[in-house]
């Protein structure tokens, strides 16, 4: 991860994961190998995580149910047919979407249920960030943009 987003989480002294275990124990529950920003993002910080720059709430790994990236992530696998094994649910539900992180690719997807769930599955949608780092950027810092 970059360093002005490390220096911005840390300035919250809010964010800080005081087990990092825990991210091993949720992340092998989902059975993916995520990328090294995403790893690292929560081994180091715990959420949820709000945006000044998204409607989106980013989900913690580990905290609640099924507004955890487990639960979601589960509950789609088991209720969305077709869902890829390796698409987590890293967010909220928001105007009945949700961000999805690609565990192969380490792209990040604004997917609504409106087709874009479809087109997702096919490999024909656009990823709105193209990787977890650029996400976490904008959505913390606002650097970059929405693809």
């Amino acid at each position: 991860m970059k360093t002005s987003l490390k220096q911005f989480l840390n300035s919250k002294g809010c964010y800080s994961r005081p087990d990092p275990r825990v991210t091993d124990e949720s992340i092998a529950r989902l059975g993916v190998t995520p990328g090294a920003a995403f790893a690292e993002f929560y081994h180091d910080y715990e959420g949820a995580f709000g945006s000044d720059f998204t409607g989106y709430i980013l989900s913690d790994v580990v905290r609640g149910d099924e507004t955890s990236i487990v639960g979601a992530t589960e509950y789609f696998r088991e209720n969305e047919t077709g869902w890829i094994y390796e698409h987590l649910v890293i967010s909220d539900m928001c105007a009945h979407a949700v961000l999805v992180y690609d565990c192969i690719t380490d792209r990040v997807y604004n997917v609504d249920f409106e087709g874009g769930s479809d087109r997702l599955k096919e490999g024909t949608l656009e990823p709105q960030w193209s990787s977890f780092e650029d996400f976490l950027d904008f959505y913390f810092l606002g650097v970059g943009s929405e693809n």
